[in-house]
């Protein structure tokens, strides 16, 4: 297991090198932050908090699939929740195999991040995911908001939280949803599909 030390040494070299553009001088300018470092008594050269260059680097393996990016990000007891199926993954290779999937969502995938907001020890991640539902020879748009919260440890993800609506995605894939006082939301079903709306990938072609 990686040591206390070691860890935080290493995501603060991932937070040197991919996300020290992202401070606050590249909105302000370096003259205006060293005025306004120097006003509230904070250190201008202070890098961002780790939780800012784990999240950055979560999102990419989001858009990426790459697994083992991903496996260097999760503590070995990590887990992965989705709060919107009441499923997790439990354990590091679990947990990131888990984040390297959400690439297979849509096909293509796009992903915004709307905001991101991290401590050293935390980070709240809201994100856009755009797409398309590929069910047999058919292919819908699909657009699902929703937001990620990081618990992390030693500089390795220990817990992430993912918080959704997945109807879009039902809805897309076949399914159909039903809120209080109002019609099913549903799409004509398409052949292949299932009654709850799982996505059946068609063959690939030869």
């Amino acid at each position: 297991m990686i040591g206390p030390e070691r860890g935080v040494r290493r995501a603060r070299r991932r937070v040197a090198r991919r996300v020290g553009s992202r401070s606050l001088r590249r909105y302000v300018g370096v003259g205006a932050y060293a005025l306004f470092a120097a006003l509230v008594g904070c250190d201008a050269d202070a890098p961002p908090p780790l939780g800012e260059a784990i999240g950055y680097e979560l999102v990419q393996v989001w858009r990426t699939g790459d697994l083992e990016t991903s496996e260097a990000l999760f503590h070995p007891l990590a887990v992965y929740e989705d709060r919107s199926s009441g499923t997790e993954a439990p354990g590091g290779p679990e947990a990131a195999a888990w984040a390297a999937a959400v690439r297979d969502w849509l096909d293509p995938l796009f992903i915004e991040v709307v905001d991101l907001r991290a401590t050293d020890t935390s980070a709240s991640i809201e994100w856009l995911r755009e797409g398309l539902a590929v069910v047999g020879d058919t292919a819908r748009s699909v657009r699902i908001e929703g937001v990620t919260l990081l618990e992390i440890e030693n500089g390795l993800v220990l817990r992430a939280t993912e918080y959704f609506d997945p109807s879009p995605l039902i809805v897309a894939r076949g399914g159909a949803v039903t809120y209080p006082g109002e019609e099913p939301l549903r799409l004509p079903a398409v052949e292949g599909d299932d009654a709850d709306g799982v996505l059946r990938r068609p063959p690939p072609t030869p």
